[in-house]
């Protein structure tokens, strides 16, 4: 990546990341409950032609197929995996998504506060990572 950065003649810093993010009691309820909001969105994107995934990955295991952009399960699992992002590559902004279309409003503002919460304390207190590590 920084190596990219290079070649173009720019500087590397941080870069913003969006992740879709999905709270509950255990992962197995978040898994559920974000297959409820947004596996219809997926499975639309799919039968568009866009090539992000198969529409038969998404119907057989969505959890797995989406595994790369959405941080699904309790709390604490949640706050573990965003810590990874933000403390293991320069991350800023880090975006998250809580909404989706199929949810109420008082979801999805149930969501947030939950995020506040819970989760976001614990970003707070880290030191976001500005560079990536120097190759040895």
């Amino acid at each position: 990546m920084r190596d990219g950065f290079a070649e173009r003649g720019k500087p590397f810093g941080p870069q913003p990341l969006r992740r879709n993010v999905t709270i509950a009691d255990s992962r197995e309820a978040a898994v559920a409950e974000y297959a409820r909001v947004a596996q219809g969105k997926y499975l639309t994107y799919a039968q568009k032609g866009f090539d992000v995934m198969s529409g038969d990955a998404l119907a057989r295991d969505f959890a797995a197929t989406v595994a790369d952009h959405a941080v699904l399960g309790t709390p604490e699992q949640v706050t573990a995996e965003l810590l990874d992002y933000v403390t293991g590559f320069p991350v800023d902004p880090l975006l998250v998504r809580m909404g989706w279309p199929p949810m109420s409003r008082a979801e999805t503002i149930a969501a947030i506060e939950r995020f506040g919460r819970e989760v976001m304390p614990a970003l707070r207190e880290v030191e976001p990572r500005t560079d990536l590590a120097v190759p040895a």
